[in-house]
């Protein structure tokens, strides 16, 4: 089983504690963490922005059909735009949260929590001189457990999408 480290990001919108998996790094945006919540009954699903943004501040965190995005730079973007965290990427410096210019691996787990807004200018500015630590623990990801919670969930999920594909068949007539 990987070991997966838990990131306590903060953001400085509402406060949640949804355990967010990173399922891949955008190559393409700076190894942007491309995730979702481990436990499919916190997934949400939104649509994308056609055409795009032509700009998205650095740092901040949007949903996009099912996958969360942490932009790592300013540029154009199509997520639905929810919140803001701290620096995904440090090409200046190492530092014991950035051994890579990247911060997160595959299979990472990240948890948001609310900041103030002063507070998460401050660790903006010291994060990436190692000024500001994260929390992070070692974990296992058991593919047994998640397939059992999903198990348990799929009577509910069911039930929840056959109520969203009757919206949308009623927003159709």
């Amino acid at each position: 089983m990987p070991h997966l480290s838990l990131f306590t990001v903060l953001t400085s919108g509402a406060a949640n504690l949804v355990s967010i998996i990173a399922v891949g790094l955008a190559s393409t945006a700076l190894f942007a963490p491309v995730a979702t919540p481990v436990n499919l009954s916190h997934r949400l699903v939104t649509t994308k922005y056609n055409p795009a943004r032509t700009w998205t501040t650095k740092n901040s965190v949007g949903i996009g059909g099912s996958y969360l995005c942490i932009y790592g730079m300013e540029g154009p973007g199509g997520y639905q735009v929810l919140d803001r965290t701290l620096q995904m990427w440090n090409r200046y410096k190492q530092t014991e949260g950035f051994s890579k210019p990247w911060l997160l691996r595959f299979f990472d787990q990240i948890r948001f929590y609310e900041v103030e807004h002063a507070d998460l200018m401050q660790i903006r500015q010291d994060f990436p001189h190692g000024r500001y630590l994260l929390s992070i623990e070692q974990m296992s990801f058991s593919l047994a457990e998640f397939q059992t919670l999903a198990g348990e969930q799929e009577h509910q999920i069911g039930a929840f999408q056959a109520q969203r594909e009757q919206a949308f068949a009623d927003e159709l007539t």
